[in-house]
């Protein structure tokens, strides 16, 4: 299965990606291919490939941070994924601007909750399981999906570092 993400304004759309990644070099069938929204708005090359992977992709995900339209194609990649019948979910940390996409995504409250949940909250363990959930969705594998794992309550702050337990930073 393929996943296409696109992230705006916020780099987690290539932490979802990396996951899946570890995913499939697990054996399992999975191809993720992550982009940035600004990749697509500037370069007509790249807002092509974009669109032309659309043509075999399982699962489209559109990370956002701030507004949707932030992302000048936003529109033009939602109107593709419709034409083509591909599940979208669209993640923003405003709850209220995700659910103005809720359309996108074809299954149910309690799985798009859950998914909503595992974005929301990060973390590898939870980008992980929605890979398990797609997994289960589109290859009919049979994974245990556990419930999203709540961050530490303390940490140590790194932009981009994965891992933010004291233990890592204290050597």
């Amino acid at each position: 299965m393929k996943v296409t993400i696109i992230s705006v304004r916020i780099l987690d759309g290539d932490y979802l990606a990396n996951a899946l990644n570890k995913l499939s070099d697990e054996s399992h069938p999975l191809i993720a291919e992550a982009y940035d929204y600004g990749s697509i708005d500037s370069d007509p090359k790249t807002l092509t490939k974009v669109l032309k992977g659309l043509d075999d992709t399982n699962f489209f995900v559109i990370w956002v941070s701030g507004n949707l339209e932030y992302f000048k194609n936003s529109a033009m990649m939602l109107k593709k994924a419709k034409l083509l019948n591909i599940p979208t979910f669209v993640f923003n940390m405003n709850r209220e601007r995700a659910d103005e996409q809720r359309d996108t995504f074809p299954y149910s409250d309690r799985e798009y909750d859950l998914l909503y949940d595992y974005a929301l909250l990060g973390g590898q363990s939870n980008l992980r399981s929605m890979g398990l959930w797609m997994l289960n969705k589109f290859e009919s594998e049979k994974n245990d999906l556990p419930n999203p794992e709540k961050p530490p309550a303390q940490g140590v702050y790194v932009p981009g570092c994965p891992d933010v337990s004291f233990e890592t930073h204290i050597k």
